[in-house]
């Protein structure tokens, strides 16, 4: 890199957003929209389904508040491994990671 027409070191550009950033709520929101838009169009797709497919083509898949998600997967095997899939090509788009230690999975109406 050159500054003040003299060459400096290479340094390595970082990435992120400190707490308090004021664009961090507006990236925040970006990056939900790109997950939300991929979730629907697996759904479209019929790889996912989400719940109350009857009132909602493809369901209700997920809800979103401030930094947290919650995620709804009608119960199909084959249709949990494709969100598992999804989530992964999420993380590697976006760069963000999914802190599963963090994550919950709440099952109703199965044995």
């Amino acid at each position: 890199m050159r500054i003040n027409e003299e060459n400096s070191a290479y340094f390595s550009p970082g990435k992120g957003l400190t707490q308090g950033d004021p664009l961090s709520p507006l990236l925040s929101n970006l990056v939900a929209d790109v997950f939300t838009r991929m979730l629907m169009k697996a759904a479209n797709q019929n790889l996912i389904r989400g719940l109350m497919t009857e009132a909602i083509p493809g369901g209700v898949i997920s809800l979103l508040y401030a930094d947290d998600t919650l995620l709804f997967l009608d119960k199909d095997v084959d249709r949990a491994r494709n969100f598992k899939w999804i989530l992964a090509c999420f993380e590697q788009v976006s760069g963000m990671r999914i802190n599963y230690d963090k994550s919950d999975l709440i099952t109703l109406n199965m044995n």
